[in-house]
């Protein structure tokens, strides 16, 4: 798996924009890697086992400290379905307090989607580990020689170079309607309609997600988040 120093010790692994598939084996988010003097932190894991076994590999061409924390910036498959491949280090999983709960909701869906779209062979392995480590408000990692701020740098880093991959693949689609932005119906998040990449119609109406994973979930049964909200 291919990653990119951005700064000393902070790695990126940038995915493909597109669904996840059996080809891709679920490939299709962002990671980070942050090396300190004594351990490291993984900031993401990608969408399935396979893929997280991949980023772990990477991990140790560039360092052979112990993986002290696995960070979770939120809790959608593609960036979470990767956690099991580092079990054997016995991290921290961390992430945001309400992360645990939200996901636990979702996961039964979640892993029947993923399954269904990965096939077999790429979604085997595939678990939901919950955060071991709730942030309620701000933490500080001890990775010995690295700052929060670093860590911040690399999640950051990630976040700008998906943005950057976006505006290239896709043009930036005009808003459709007065307001400047929408809920995602699927997973409650605000989604900038005039930014929008992923959008459907249902009965004449447009509805707006923050991502392909969303959209594919609520048109399977549009009807069911549609009574929710």
């Amino acid at each position: 798996m291919e990653v990119s120093e951005i700064a000393p010790g902070v790695f990126v692994h940038q995915g493909r924009y597109e669904m996840q598939s059996p080809e891709n084996q679920g490939d299709m988010a962002n990671a980070g890697i942050v090396v300190g003097s004594d351990a490291v932190a993984v900031i993401d894991t990608l969408g399935s086992f396979k893929v997280g076994e991949r980023l772990r590999n990477a991990v140790r061409a560039v360092t052979d400290k112990p993986i002290r924390y696995v960070i979770n910036t939120h809790m959608h498959p593609d960036h979470v379905f990767g956690n099991a491949a580092f079990k054997e280090d016995a991290p921290a999983f961390v992430a945001n307090h309400k992360l645990a709960r939200g996901l636990a909701s979702r996961a039964e869906r979640y892993l029947a989607t993923n399954k269904r779209m990965l096939g077999d062979a790429a979604f085997a392995g595939i678990e939901v580990i919950l955060p071991t480590v709730p942030v309620d408000n701000t933490m500080s990692l001890d990775l010995g020689g690295r700052t929060a701020q670093e860590v911040a740098l690399s999640i950051l880093a990630e976040i700008v170079q998906s943005q950057a991959s976006q505006a290239r693949l896709l043009p930036v689609e005009p808003a459709v309607a007065p307001a400047t932005s929408g809920i995602d119906p699927v997973c409650g998040m605000s989604v900038e309609i005039a930014m929008a990449r992923h959008v459907a119609e249902v009965d004449g109406a447009s509805y707006y997600f923050c991502c392909a994973q969303c959209r594919v979930s609520f048109l399977a049964n549009p009807q069911a988040y549609l009574a929710r909200s």
